[in-house]
């Protein structure tokens, strides 16, 4: 018989960045534990607030199934004698509890052997879940951990009760020091009763008639209605960015809504500085009309409303808001230009000079970048020069809380005194995008320069020995790389990177070798090609030989996946055609182009005059960047290629021969080359 279970672990007040992915972990490993238990059940889902992590699972059996199991036992030529079970096989049965009518001799891979047949009976859901919840509570993931009970459990934060029930029966175990029992607690001070008797069935229910709605999805769908309701009573409409609505629906279990007021001079600000202090330092919901800041925020607490909280919520507000004000206010008496040189005053990174070097090194670098993309050159180098003027602001500098703000507080210090509107832009979009998602550039400039930072701060670290390695990225080389490509790719630069970043790290050091930060740059490339849905050995095959116009390679990428799902045979044998040419040039280095004159059979004097032909055609259509021709022309070499392989031995004894040969076919290759390395592509079941 099936039956619902319930499992919640109560604790003090959790991390709010804690909580979702330590209940969807929870519910993982125990599924994880029910499968490989062969215990089945019909759903388990989790809930969680601050102050608990639960599971709810319906349809959970009883008790495992009995099953029938083999056991393998002595070798067959110990098996019997006389026609006769020899004794080695009865001790064999009698110790593993084995009926004499259930032995018998079966062949497997090693040999064949005594096999005996016994029913192992399942073990009841209960005991199993007894036995091991312990150990699946161990295991559910937190940033850090806490120890402060005498058996030393280790938990995110205090256990302080267990819920573990399953039908109206409770399971007993004792965690941390706490007996599991059928009680929860309701909210922490809006609650009249301590405790609250439950079951599978009524757990929801119940804890919401004691203040806490434990159901995270109708906790946000909950905060959500208020907020926007709040707004329009207002008349206006509410900010509602998701990130903060999820954190906010992880800090309550009884979310109400309150509308404090600020004073009007307070929207003289930039409104991202005032939306910063409401969003990320109080967690306040901002309320805009007609795209204009109104002087009313919408907080979300975890109790009932009144004027003292409200006035509370106000008054710290304002506090921070006052703050920015004075750091506006003084910023403002120095201009963007005027800070340039206090960009002597701020390290960039250690032992690698100031921001103004890194600044300096930025407006080489734009010159040379000018060779290969078309941008106004005086909008990029003025606008480099103000790039990071905005980190010499109290704003920036002092403000602790305006920090992520670097860009955008530059762009209003530039609209404020005048400086042209392209220019002040280059300030803000330099830093886009900031996260993965987030907006790019929209002017070219902004572009050209948010390339110029990421390419100088990558190379940076790289010389100084920050390079990602596993989990770790200190510097978020990563991120920046990411940014940089997803720029290239929306403004469809083409840019020789690898040359690019060569220049960049002679800017630093004249020993600079950029082959290490190419590679690393080649796999970030194919990691946002990924995301584009093109397999990973098909992208590095093409970025291998060539990350100087990566639409160009995408668009490669994405045609050569298409003709794989439409052409599979086809398909391989293109790419084991392409690994056989591959691994017969290995040690092969010698530069010579083919001879006519030392050509023997009439299949090379075939390739060699078709591969020429080819070539002719790539030009044009590598001009045109037209990857389907490309690819079409290249696979119409494939029967030639065949048959040469078919007809003509290519390691011949004549020396002159065979190097002939071996340059006819490295010729070929280079033609292949010019598409991707398809050599590296991975065939399934072999080659």
């Amino acid at each position: 018989m099936a039956k619902n279970a319930l499992i919640e672990i109560g604790t003090e007040e959790l991390p709010a960045s804690y909580v979702e992915e330590a209940s969807s972990s929870f519910s993982a490993i125990f599924k994880n534990f029910l499968e490989t238990n062969l215990l089945h059940f019909s759903s388990i889902d989790y809930y969680y607030t601050p102050r608990r992590i639960a599971l709810i699972i319906k349809g959970l059996q009883e008790k495992q199934k009995d099953r029938i199991i083999e056991i393998k036992g002595p070798p067959e030529k110990f098996a019997k004698i006389d026609g006769k079970w020899s004794k080695q096989v009865l001790a064999f049965a009698h110790s593993r509890g084995i009926l004499i009518k259930d032995l018998s001799i079966k062949k497997s891979k090693k040999g064949s052997f005594v096999f005996g047949k016994k029913i192992e009976k399942g073990r009841k859901t209960k005991d199993l879940i007894k036995k091991s919840l312990e150990e699946i509570i161990k295991k559910i993931p937190f940033p850090r951990y806490m120890r402060w009970e005498k058996t030393g459990f280790n938990f995110a934060r205090p256990i302080r009760w267990l819920v573990v029930i399953m039908g109206k029966e409770v399971i007993s175990v004792s965690i941390a020091g706490v007996k599991s029992g059928k009680f929860t607690r309701g909210h922490s001070f809006l609650s009249t009763r301590k405790k609250l008797e439950v079951t599978p069935e009524n757990y929801t229910k119940i804890l919401e008639k004691e203040y806490v709605i434990v159901d995270q999805h109708k906790r946000k769908s909950t905060i959500e209605k208020m907020i926007k309701k709040e707004a329009s009573n207002l008349g206006g409409k509410a900010l509602i960015p998701n990130d903060l609505l999820l954190e906010v629906t992880n800090l309550v279990e009884y979310p109400r809504s309150i509308t404090g007021k600020l004073s009007e001079d307070f929207l003289s600000l930039p409104p991202d500085v005032v939306m910063t202090a409401m969003e990320s330092h109080q967690r306040y919901f901002p309320i805009q009309k007609n795209n204009r800041l109104l002087p009313y925020f919408i907080a979300i607490i975890n109790t009932k409303p009144n004027k003292k909280i409200i006035k509370g919520n106000e008054g710290v507000l304002v506090s921070r808001l006052d703050d920015a004000k004075f750091y506006f206010e003084e910023d403002r008496k120095i201009s963007l230009k005027e800070r340039f040189n206090k960009l002597d005053e701020i390290t960039f990174q250690e032992g690698l000079g100031t921001m103004k070097d890194k600044v300096n090194r930025m407006l080489e670098l734009a010159s040379e970048l000018k060779k290969y993309i078309g941008f106004k050159n005086y909008v990029v180098r003025e606008g480099i020069k103000l790039s990071k003027t905005d980190l010499t602001t109290l704003m920036i500098r002092d403000g602790k809380e305006f920090t992520n703000l670097e860009g955008k507080i530059g762009y209003y210090y530039a609209v404020d005194e005048g400086i042209p509107n392209d220019i002040a832009m280059v300030i803000y979009e330099h830093y886009l995008p900031r996260f993965s998602g987030d907006n790019l550039p929209k002017t070219i400039e902004g572009a050209v320069v948010g390339i110029l930072d990421r390419l100088d701060s990558i190379v940076a670290s790289f010389i100084r020995g920050f390079k990602p390695t596993g989990s770790k990225d200190p510097m978020g080389v990563r991120r920046l790389a990411n940014g940089l490509i997803e720029i290239v790719l929306k403004f469809k630069f083409s840019i020789p990177l690898e040359k690019i970043l060569n220049y960049a790290g002679k800017l630093f050091t004249k020993n600079f070798d950029s082959s290490e930060v190419a590679e690393f740059f080649k796999d970030r490339i194919a990691r946002v090609f990924e995301t584009n849905g093109i397999p990973y050995d098909i992208v590095r095959a093409i970025v291998a030989v060539d990350i100087s116009d990566l639409s160009f390679s995408l668009e490669k990428a994405r045609v050569l996946k298409e003709w794989k799902e439409q052409n599979i045979d086809e398909y391989k044998r293109l790419i084991i055609g392409q690994k056989r040419v591959a691994n017969i040039l290995k040690g092969f280095s010698k530069k010579s182009f083919p001879q006519v004159e030392l050509f023997i059979e009439k299949t090379e004097k075939d390739l060699f005059a078709k591969t020429v032909d080819l070539e002719k055609k790539l030009q044009t259509f590598l001009k045109e960047k037209n990857s389907r021709k490309i690819l079409t022309n290249l696979l119409s070499l494939i029967p030639t290629i065949d048959k040469f392989f078919d007809d003509v031995l290519v390691m011949t004894d004549d020396k002159k021969i065979r190097e002939n040969r071996l340059s006819l076919l490295k010729y070929v290759r280079e033609q292949f080359l010019k598409y991707g390395d398809l050599s590296l592509i991975v065939i399934e079941g072999g080659e």
